[in-house]
């Protein structure tokens, strides 16, 4: 889909609104919501990682090991806001917003106690 220019600073504004919440927010879940919003707007504008076909083996790619820690749920026992400081690492080191999310609904099942308060 390609945007007019007004459609276009539309989506560039709702992406600086959305990315102002995500900065003051606390919850683990609506941040991982936020990051999916700032996922489609990006998508939206066209910007991103653009792979083209043989550029990029996956084999030989140095992936930060925070990543692969948080995957087998390496850090399932911390507190909320150390999963948080996690959770924000992990999104920097470049997981995917459905990965991470997938780490956060690990993370509530790993302790049913979580789910209650």
């Amino acid at each position: 889909m390609s945007l007019n220019s007004m459609q276009r600073v539309r989506v560039l504004a709702n992406l600086g609104k959305v990315r102002k919440e995500l900065h003051g927010e606390t919850n683990p879940m609506k941040k991982v919501r936020f990051l999916s919003q700032i996922a489609e707007l990006r998508k939206q504008l066209g910007i991103g990682i653009k792979v083209q076909e043989n550029t990029v083996d996956i084999a030989s790619h140095n992936e930060d090991p925070i990543l692969e820690k948080y995957r087998v749920g390496a850090f399932n026992e911390q507190d909320a806001d150390e999963f948080k400081a996690t959770m924000e690492k992990v999104y920097q080191a470049g997981m995917p917003i459905d990965e991470l999310a997938s780490g956060v609904n690990n993370w509530f099942a790993f302790d049913k106690e979580r789910l209650a308060a």
